[in-house]
């Protein structure tokens, strides 16, 4: 049998959806983010990023009872290239987080010659499966327009190798194995939104010396993880220490390994020294 044409479809499932109320609020950063921060910021906290077509979308309702059910969203996302992540398949199932309030689902039913269209997609895993990210900026889809398409990649790869443990180890002041303390707390001095951890130091890799405890924050909200971690820290004027490269600042240690990087500590402290040399010997003398 012969698929029906998507424009269609795509038209008769925007109207209900294009109207439904936008409720969610997301807390905003603790400073301004320039447009190359933000692309890192989405890049820390996406387990795979992708160039590729939009396929197909779905909007059904799951449990449903009486007629009445939970709206699950969802799109078939075939992936051209793997800039980040390997998910091992071209042609994926992608769910909209049920967070997700803001208009992107229904731009993309909306945008015209849909399937023809590039586009790059930050995804999370959830469960045995993968999502869109939720954070809303920058969006989890991106349009690349062909005049613009190669730029836009270019930084986006810029923004991944920003990522990558040896830049995040020279950009840090100071490198330390830690623990935060249960209770959060705002920090003295700046934004609202900031939260301040204090995080008890066990060991430093680089930059000492370093207090016993120390206060940290990432610009994002909720981006410290709780027990031992790796702590990528870079130093404010008021005291405290703001982490390096959003979400990877501060690093899960399960077992004696940094979980995100597979690497033990011990080869994390030989990394370390390595690229912190490599550094010294590249600047100007």
């Amino acid at each position: 049998m012969a698929k029906p044409p998507i424009g269609p479809i795509l038209a008769a499932l925007a109207i209900p959806i294009a109207v439904m109320a936008h409720a969610a609020t997301w807390i905003q950063p603790a400073r301004p983010l320039s447009r190359d921060e933000l692309l890192e910021l989405a890049v820390s906290e996406s387990d795979a990023i992708g160039v590729g077509r939009v396929a197909g979308v779905h909007d059904t309702l799951a449990n449903v009872v009486n007629g009445v059910g939970i709206p699950v969203r969802s799109m078939t996302v075939e992936i051209s290239e793997w800039l980040l992540g390997r998910p091992g398949t071209s042609a994926i199932e992608v769910c909209v987080p049920s967070a997700d309030s803001s208009p992107l689902f229904s731009d993309i039913l909306l945008t015209q010659g849909l399937s023809d269209r590039q586009a790059v997609f930050f995804l999370d895993r959830a469960g045995a499966g993968w999502s869109l990210r939720a954070y809303p900026d920058p969006p989890a889809v991106q349009f690349l327009e062909s005049r613009s398409a190669a730029l836009s990649v270019s930084d986006l790869r810029r923004a991944i190798a920003r990522q990558s443990p040896d830049s995040l180890m020279a950009r840090a002041d100071l490198i330390v194995v830690g623990s935060r303390g249960e209770q959060a707390s705002r920090c003295p001095s700046g934004a609202l939104e900031r939260e301040c951890v204090t995080v008890r130091v066990k060991n430093v890799l680089a930059g000492g010396p370093a207090p016993d405890s120390l206060r940290a924050y990432s610009v994002m909200m909720g981006h410290i993880p709780a027990g031992d971690a790796l702590y990528l820290l870079k130093r404010m004027p008021v005291g405290d220490f703001e982490t390096v490269g959003f979400r990877s600042g501060s690093l899960s240690i399960k077992s004696g390994r940094v979980d995100q990087w597979g690497l033990t500590l011990d080869q994390v402290r030989a990394r370390v020294l390595a690229t912190r040399a490599s550094t010294q010997r590249a600047k100007p003398r």
